[in-house]
């Protein structure tokens, strides 16, 4: 079970000050009881106050707390879904941010990333690919087609300088490189990200969860080693962070290897001495068990069950209070 947005779940923390107001409002009842009620009936009221405040004020904060889960957008279980596809689609996904010139992967982690589509295209050569850059934006460089030639003349261009938007966002590379599959298409698609794993702005996986979706899974390759190295750039000087300290960029391979996860498919590292041929074999075995299956595993959102128990807690909390208990209020 894993949330597509976990950073909201960070809002439960706002219902904390949310149950201290309440708790107020109660203690600010009791005392008015005696002014309004006497001192006969006082006890009788506030025993009826308790109950109702308890258990009207648990419910509006269960009806809170499952609104949160359900925007977070948790998941958990799959299901079979029907398919009837042929042919191979892929969305190359490139990381050209300022760390990918980092050269503890030679000749650096940019040029390692080249190898690998030049070398995913030629064992592939029957299939369709597009290629996207990003940085802090994504761009599609080469739309879906089987024009090989056409992606290799283009890997070349493949720098931080053709993306003037600063800063690391993995999820708009998958959304752009969702974006890049044709619609109404009958073919099996996969996307291919190739990354060091820093990602400085955003969260990849809400995209990830929308490629689980649509079938489409992420392979996640890993350039660059837990170590890091220093990133030196085109005119020579060491990459420098705010405080003008020297940038120190490691492979982040956690984050990658949950992008994958989350759609079914495998991170790995292109450092591994059989890192290609487990690229190939894992497309392949994807390619070859969709076709012989005629389905797919999708991922179950379970954001709607969260939505019926904030509906249903919300609607039972207006009921305590407003239904009168032992006919006093």
């Amino acid at each position: 079970m894993s949330p597509a947005y976990p950073a909201v779940l960070w809002l439960l923390l706002a219902l904390i000050p949310v149950a201290g107001v309440l708790f107020a409002q109660f203690v600010r009842h009791r005392e008015e009881i005696e002014l309004v009620t006497g001192m006969w009936r006082k006890i009788d009221v506030a025993n009826v106050l308790v109950v109702k405040w308890f258990f009207s004020s648990l419910l509006f904060l269960l009806a809170l707390a499952a609104g949160i889960f359900a925007i977070a957008e948790f998941a958990w279980g799959t299901a079979p879904v029907e398919e009837d596809r042929s042919g191979l689609d892929v969305a190359f996904v490139v990381d050209v941010s300022w760390s990918m010139l980092a050269d503890d992967i030679r000749p650096s982690r940019l040029d390692r990333a080249r190898d690998v589509i030049r070398g995913v295209i030629q064992e592939f050569p029957e299939s369709r690919f597009a290629l996207v850059a990003f940085k802090g934006t994504a761009l599609r460089l080469i739309p879906m087609t089987p024009d090989t030639l056409a992606v290799d003349s283009v890997l070349g261009a493949l720098a931080p300088t053709i993306i003037a938007a600063p800063g690391t966002d993995i999820g708009v590379g998958i959304a752009e490189g969702l974006a890049a599959f044709p619609a109404g298409t009958d073919r099996h698609r996969a996307i291919i990200v190739l990354s060091d794993g820093e990602n400085l702005h955003g969260t990849p996986f809400g995209a990830a969860t929308t490629a689980a979706e649509r079938g489409v899974p992420i392979f996640t390759i890993g350039i660059g080693t837990l170590d890091g190295s220093t990133v030196r750039l085109p005119s020579g000087e060491l990459l420098r962070d705010a405080s003008d300290d020297v940038v120190i960029s490691r492979l982040e391979r956690d984050l990658l290897r949950r992008i994958a996860e989350l759609t079914g498919a495998t991170y790995i590292p292109v450092g591994d001495t059989d890192a290609f041929a487990r690229i190939i074999g894992e497309i392949r075995s994807m390619y070859g068990r969709r076709v012989s299956e005629g389905f797919r595993l999708a991922p179950v959102g379970r954001y709607r069950l969260f939505l019926v128990i904030a509906l249903v807690s919300l609607m039972v909390a207006m009921g305590v209070r407003a239904v009168r208990w032992r006919n006093i209020f």
